[in-house]
């Protein structure tokens, strides 16, 4: 029989039980897992706020909670994460805590630079990991990545059709990293990587400053 619900990846708000009750009546946890080889950040928004976003091509695995959701949930979720202009909808496994693999939805934002949450947002992801036993040291560790963002480290982005895929940190790279980035995203994303333009910049007031690789 068709399963009427779907799973949702969860690795922001939306950690918080309290808010999910709000925006979705129907949703129950299904489990708790990781999102491998991706990474925490926050990207401001329309008003500057940092909001959550993971981005993949990393070294670290992301703390998730996987929710089944209604229609109806999906919807009001829709709403909340501004898709499809701030945030895109992706399907995503997720490693559970038991060993299985699961597949939901994940919403992954379109594109942004580094900015700080406010502290009622930080303070409400917080409470999630609290909800579901993560180690706030992952998020903390996240949070403090901005203000190396804004130190003049210069760092590698990965970019299809305009469309921001990846970033890495320059002092991560090794020989061959960049052409193992390009074809894992290549596939990931179903084109070829030559298709996959590789830019540096260094983000400085939050300002990026861009100069092409390749």
């Amino acid at each position: 029989m068709k399963r009427s619900k779907k799973f949702y990846v969860a690795y922001g708000s939306n950690l918080h039980r309290g808010q999910m009750r709000y925006r979705c009546p129907d949703a129950t946890v299904y489990g708790t897992g990781v999102v491998k080889n991706y990474s925490l950040t926050f990207w401001g928004n329309s008003r500057g706020c940092g909001v959550a976003t993971i981005l993949p091509g990393a070294k670290t695995d992301v703390p998730v909670a996987v929710w089944e959701i209604s229609a109806a949930d999906e919807k009001s979720l829709d709403h909340y994460e501004g898709y499809p202009h701030l945030y895109r909808k992706e399907n995503i496994d997720v490693i559970m805590d038991d060993g299985a693999t699961v597949t939901g939805i994940v919403y992954i934002m379109n594109y942004g630079t580094a900015a700080d949450p406010s502290p009622f947002y930080y303070e409400t992801i917080a409470h999630g990991y609290c909800d579901f036993g993560f180690d706030l040291a992952f998020l903390q560790q996240a949070r403090q990545k901005i203000y190396l963002e804004d130190s003049g480290e210069t760092w590698i982005m990965f970019k299809l059709n305009g469309r921001h895929l990846s970033s890495i940190n320059k002092a991560d790279l090794y020989p061959g990293k960049i052409e193992f980035m390009k074809e894992q995203l290549s596939e990931k994303y179903n084109c070829q990587p030559e298709d996959i333009h590789v830019t540096k910049f260094t983000p400085g007031s939050r300002t990026h400053r861009f100069k092409k690789l390749v």
